[in-house]
């Protein structure tokens, strides 16, 4: 039974990751500049705290960052009840018409789907991973809580997250398909630099095909174990390069680099087109001792070209896991291979089905957010707002 309130034009936007977070930021600049909403950004977990502090939304008086809850909560991965007591009383006091709850990413990360089996208000659970997550991700073990909840209604990347007989299919009417940042129209690449001066940059002739890897923060034996397979591919196509970018946010960083350069220590014979991109922002991360090693090995090369950049110069794009580069660069036509391809929302056809088909394949097509059930001229924050719209009865 769905409880009823007396309701204000307010949005409460409850966020626990990066991703999920940014999205929220972006549809409440819309929410609150067209439809005139106030909104409350709520941060759940330290990976949208972390984010929203470097957010400049002082400027917009309809945005607030709301600290519900303390340091300590918000460190923690899980909930005790009083907790959601705290913020169903905030949703009542406030008079909250709707809700948005991120879906976190770690696997551990409860509290979002804690509050939402018990929210008590008209809320759109947001699924902001364009791959299934983990078997042991906190989502599974409540799905049953979830569904349960009538206030709930669930926003996905693409109609594939539910209707291919999976757990959200049994609810596929409450399911909504709203894209992905991944999907959105992609912006020229960062820097301001051509392919030619990226390629420059990576050392690199104007015309040579190249693969871009792109690192990951799983766990680290996900990126060695994938990064031997593909050097040991590169080995027979002669007439490749490989440059690997390393991921921002991996977790022990000096172990990471060591483990890296130890799978490139079993190739030296790729030294000349194998290189590990050292940018500032990483060297800045490491020990001194490691950023010596580093310099010193003939695996690395510094140079300050960022993953989303190298990877739009590249003509070939692969990672470990599905991620948010693989889905930009398959969406543009290029080769893209995902060790864990099965995870992947987008089709299985867009992708090389191995790593040696992988190096053989040339540039396609690109696709279109058409051929996915969307529509390429709207952002997946303007299909969110849209949708939390339809969900909000009586104050549009």
């Amino acid at each position: 039974m769905v409880v009823s309130m007396k309701t204000s034009k307010s949005i409460a936007f409850f966020v626990s990751s990066t991703g999920d977070t940014q999205l929220a930021v972006d549809a409440a600049k819309m929410l609150a500049k067209e439809h005139l909403f106030k909104c409350f950004i709520i941060p759940l977990a330290l990976p949208a705290l972390n984010f929203l502090n470097k957010q400049p939304l002082a400027e917009n008086s309809d945005i607030s960052v709301l600290r519900l809850f303390n340091d300590e909560t918000i460190a923690r991965e899980i909930f005790d009840e009083s907790k959601i007591k705290i913020a169903n009383e905030f949703l009542e006091e406030k008079q909250i018409a709707h809700a948005y709850i991120g879906m976190p990413s770690p696997i551990n990360e409860a509290k979002a789907m804690q509050l939402a089996e018990k929210i008590q208000i008209p809320s759109t659970f947001v699924y902001e991973y364009m791959c299934a997550p983990p078997a042991t991700h906190q989502l599974w073990n409540r799905m049953n809580l979830l569904s349960s909840n009538p206030n709930l209604s669930f926003a996905f990347p693409l109609r594939s997250a539910f209707e291919e007989g999976n757990a959200f299919s049994s609810i596929k009417d409450r399911c909504c398909a709203i894209g992905h940042r991944s999907l959105d129209p992609k912006p020229e690449n960062l820097a301001g630099n051509s392919d030619t001066d990226i390629k420059e940059k990576l050392g690199l002739s104007r015309d040579q095909n190249f693969v871009f890897v792109t690192g990951t923060t799983q766990p680290h034996e996900t990126d060695t174990q994938y990064l031997n397979v593909l050097l040991t591919e590169l080995a027979k196509h002669p007439g490749m390069s490989v440059r690997f970018g390393i991921h921002p946010g991996v977790a022990e960083i000096n172990d990471y680099m060591g483990k890296i350069l130890d799978v490139c220590e079993q190739h030296g014979n790729l030294e000349g087109r194998f290189k590990i991109i050292l940018t500032s922002g990483v060297k800045k991360k490491l020990s001194r001792d490691v950023v010596q090693t580093l310099l010193n090995s003939g695996f690395v090369l510094e140079t300050n070209v960022g993953g989303p950049d190298a990877a739009s110069a590249a003509t070939h794009v692969a990672q470990a896991v599905a991620g948010a580069l693989p889905n930009v660069a398959v969406m543009d036509g290029k080769v893209v291979h995902v060790g864990a391809r099965e995870q992947s929302h987008l089709p299985a056809d867009w992708f090389a089905d191995s790593v040696a088909t992988f190096f053989n394949q040339s540039t396609g097509a690109k696709h279109t957010p058409e051929e996915l059930g969307l529509d390429s001229a709207k952002t997946v924050a303007q299909n969110l707002a849209d949708e939390m719209l339809k969900l909000t009865p009586n104050i549009r």
